[in-house]
């Protein structure tokens, strides 16, 4: 949590920088997609392809004428090797190669073998399927026409038939363009914006300033001690005292000034503690009163078994945390548990599943000596009789 805070809190830093520049890149791409095409007209695609006529016949000829009205005849050295180059690279798409007798196969019923080579995209395929279209057309009229002169007639004739296409739709190409453009320019933004973010972000935790407030930190997590702290400590009470366990009244407890609301301490006989205000004149079960637990730990005085504290901190998660937290709490004066009840009871039930926790809690009215107060504890089930020893 402090390292997701420090995140946002730099990044508020440079909200300025960081706005600055998306702002940037979106003008940039929004510059990149400002055309507006708009296809209002159809036109039909026309294949890139070399035909190597061998037969130079009649028919061959026409064949050739057909494709020469039907796609793009490319005139190119017909070297073998050339000829790959164009597929390969795409400068064609389909070749054809009609071998010499061509046209005495077609007269005699036979069906002409063409050799072909595709650079195997969508215009060799419309190539294709414009060299199959002439081929089937052929062998179907052959076997009515003979002559070859008529033949050809017949073939123009049948393949002069075509559909007359309109365009029911327009398309904005723009916006196909535009969408493509936007995924494409907006995950290289994105990108850009994040990885800005981070290292924003990670050369502001390099900074010398802020590494050297992590220098030292060393923390016991059983104990809830931070070497700095100590140092403070040791520093500020001017050696008089050397260690500090945070939220801890057993060992190194916190100390206070004599000003404290309240004050807890162990009870040996129910493993727990009983905590006293300073509104409270009576006895408690340790058999002190608050003035007398005061004079354990008022003053600077560090006594492990007391603490002095405030009032709403018996209801904090980490009251005596180290300890085992609220748990411990076995008996404070009626007036102070009905203050704290309803805070006490809601930890109680967040931390531990335990309801109405305060009412397995001791008070004046109940017990002001241990044993009738260890009687009263078990009663309840308190959880305190069931962990570890305090001492």
């Amino acid at each position: 949590m402090i390292v997701f805070k420090a995140f946002w809190k730099v990044v508020n830093k440079y909200k300025g920088t960081i706005i600055g520049y998306t702002v940037m890149l979106l003008i940039f791409g929004t510059l990149s997609m400002s055309s507006n095409d708009v296809t209002d007209d159809f036109k039909s695609s026309k294949p890139d392809v070399i035909i190597i006529d061998n037969d130079k016949s009649v028919l061959s000829n026409n064949l050739v004428k057909y494709f020469n009205d039907n796609a793009n005849i490319l005139n190119i050295d017909l070297e073998e090797e050339k000829i790959d180059d164009a597929l390969f690279y795409r400068d064609a798409n389909y070749v054809i190669y009609i071998d010499e007798g061509y046209e005495d196969e077609v007269l005699n019923g036979n069906n002409p073998l063409i050799k072909i080579k595709s650079s195997g995209d969508y215009s060799s395929s419309l190539a294709e399927m414009l060299l199959k279209r002439y081929l089937k057309t052929q062998r179907v009229l052959h076997d009515e026409f003979s002559d070859k002169n008529i033949l050809v007639e017949k073939i123009n004739n049948s393949l002069e038939n075509s559909a007359n296409v309109e365009l029911a739709t327009k398309i904005n190409t723009s916006e196909l363009s535009n969408m493509s453009r936007y995924y494409n320019f907006a995950s290289y933004s994105i990108i850009a914006v994040v990885m800005f973010i981070i290292c924003l972000v990670l050369s502001s935790f390099n900074e010398e300033s802020v590494k050297k407030t992590g220098e030292g930190r060393e923390i016991n997590r059983h104990n809830f001690s931070l070497k700095d702290v100590d140092e403070a400590v040791k520093k500020l009470s001017q050696g008089a005292l050397e260690h500090v366990t945070l939220y801890s009244i057993m060992q190194d407890p916190m100390t206070s000034c004599g000003c404290f609301e309240c004050i807890c301490g162990i009870e040996p006989f129910s493993n727990g503690v009983v905590i006293a205000n300073r509104e409270y004149a009576g006895m408690t079960p340790l058999g002190m009163t608050f003035s007398e637990m005061a004079s354990m730990t008022g003053g600077g005085v560090q006594t492990p078994g007391f603490m002095g504290h405030g009032k709403h901190f018996i209801a904090s998660k980490k009251f005596m945390k180290a300890e085992g937290g609220i748990e411990r709490i076995v008996w404070m004066p009626k007036e102070l548990k009905e203050q704290v009840a309803e805070k006490l009871n809601e930890t109680a039930k967040e931390l531990y599943g335990i309801d109405n926790f305060t009412d397995m809690i001791g008070d004046e009215t109940i017990a002001e000596d241990p044993e009738t107060l260890v009687a009263f504890l078990t009663e309840k089930g308190h959880p305190a009789l069931g962990m570890d020893p305090m001492m």
